[in-house]
């Protein structure tokens, strides 16, 4: 009919006939316990009065049948662990009931909170966005007492063990090609030390903004590694701390981001490029005041993204 497939990108089918309800394989690393009849077996008598059969595993539709059953628990738990140790009665030497494998996995036998505990602690308050306080009310609810003051030491002592990772990490992902960044906005609760240099010179001032600035370095082997960093600073003055550790004699960094005025990278040369996605919102925000010139762009815009999703949907890999 003369349209360019570009234009009108194959549709995915519809599945139809889906239920609407997850399957087993949707739920990821579930425990799986098999049960089995406690009084027959594969190759036993069939039950049945008359019938001489043998009993065989039953699949349906390839595989076992199978329940999902999601169950709750504590985020902490706590328990007491006794050992009857022995002591002989003439030499008094005592042995020592050794420390089993579970127990001795999660932390030293002389440690209170276990690895997985100070884990779970730095979960709920780093990701799931929960305060020590209310992390306090949750376990004691539960059985469990443990102060926020605790808490907040625990997740020091795991920072500090962790900060060689965090060095590693920063100082690896400074050696890629391409990098991504953008920052997203931080609620403040109380400001306190505010001031920073302005790059490239020792003038301090007042940083109002509080953000969450990501960096994602695609190393050679296009593997990504996420940097993050709360605080008043921007993604590029991150990013410039990040690239002071950039090996020299490396090609010149490539930078991905809005091209704000806060965003370039300024401690080592660079080849800057520009996100589309934030140029189209830009030309959408300001669409009503320039409908003709904007409309054009978007309309470019539109069969740059529909060549996009045709190529993915093709297959295709992106030119070297």
């Amino acid at each position: 009919d003369g349209k360019d497939p570009v234009d009108e990108p194959p549709k995915p089918p519809i599945n139809i006939n889906h239920p609407g309800r997850r399957s087993a394989k949707d739920h990821k690393g579930p425990i799986t316990a098999t049960h089995r009849h406690e009084k027959i077996h594969p190759g036993h008598s069939c039950l049945e009065p008359g019938f001489t059969g043998r009993l065989y595993p039953f699949h349906k539709d390839g595989s076992l049948r199978q329940v999902v059953r999601i169950t709750g628990q504590a985020p902490l738990k706590s328990e007491l662990h006794e050992f009857e140790d022995l002591r002989c009665n003439l030499c008094q030497k005592v042995y020592p009931v050794p420390t089993p494998p579970s127990l001795a996995e999660d932390g030293p036998i002389e440690q209170m909170f276990g690895f997985s505990a100070v884990a779970t602690i730095a979960i709920y308050k780093y990701l799931g966005g929960t305060p020590w306080y209310r992390q306090n009310k949750l376990v004691k609810y539960l059985g469990v007492t443990v102060s926020p003051s605790t808490m907040w030491d625990k997740c020091e002592d795991l920072a500090n063990a962790s900060r060689y990772v965090h060095e590693h990490l920063i100082k690896s992902g400074a050696q890629a090609p391409l990098f991504y960044s953008d920052d997203t906005s931080f609620l403040i609760l109380n400001e306190r030390n505010a001031m920073i240099k302005r790059r490239g010179t020792d003038k301090e001032f007042l940083r109002e903004g509080c953000h969450t600035s990501c960096v994602i370095a695609i190393d050679a082997a296009e593997r990504p590694l996420v940097l993050l960093k709360t605080g008043i600073i921007h993604a590029g003055e991150w990013l410039d701390t990040i690239l002071r550790y950039r090996a020299s004699g490396l090609a010149p960094p490539m930078p991905m981001s809005d091209r704000s005025s806060v965003n370039p990278v300024t401690v080592i040369e660079e080849i800057s490029l520009g996100c589309n996605a934030h140029a189209r919102t830009k030309f959408a925000d300001i669409e009503k005041n320039f409908k003709r010139a904007c409309g054009l762009v978007l309309k470019l815009y539109e069969k740059v993204y529909k060549n996009d999703a045709l190529a993915k949907r093709l297959g295709m890999l992106p030119a070297k």
